[in-house]
């Protein structure tokens, strides 16, 4: 049990690095979690179930951060960033996911409505 708890505790910090997320933020994640008894390739969110206990404030801080910096080539999103934090936020929070496509993988069908927006990060 507590070795699980170890290499739970080490795969959140590589990912809070591997994604570049800010010291201080970082740092308020692993307080939350480490008080919370409930018990290489980039890691990802769905890679770490604890991270779903966090609070919902936090959630949202960290997909800003994770996700932000990501969006900074399509102008609006840019603007958004500056002007509207708030707005921004929530879209990281509510709208973003992060996944892996293997070579061959279809992202667009031809003739079909699009629903999603896919921003290429690696590859």
């Amino acid at each position: 049990m507590a070795s699980q708890k170890l290499k739970e505790s080490d795969s959140i910090r590589r990912f809070l690095v591997d994604n570049n997320v800010s010291l201080a933020l970082g740092n308020k994640i692993l307080r939350h979690l480490k008080g919370d008894r409930r018990g290489h390739r980039t890691m990802r969110e769905k890679d770490l179930p604890l991270l779903k206990g966090l609070p919902m404030s936090l959630q949202t801080e960290l997909h800003f951060e994770v996700f932000a910096k990501q969006l900074k080539r399509p102008f609006v999103f840019l603007w958004l960033q500056r002007n509207q934090r708030e707005a921004m936020a929530d879209a990281c929070h509510t709208a973003m996911l992060e996944t892996n496509w293997a070579k061959g993988d279809e992202a667009f069908h031809y003739r079909t409505y699009g629903s999603n927006m896919l921003i290429v990060l690696t590859g």
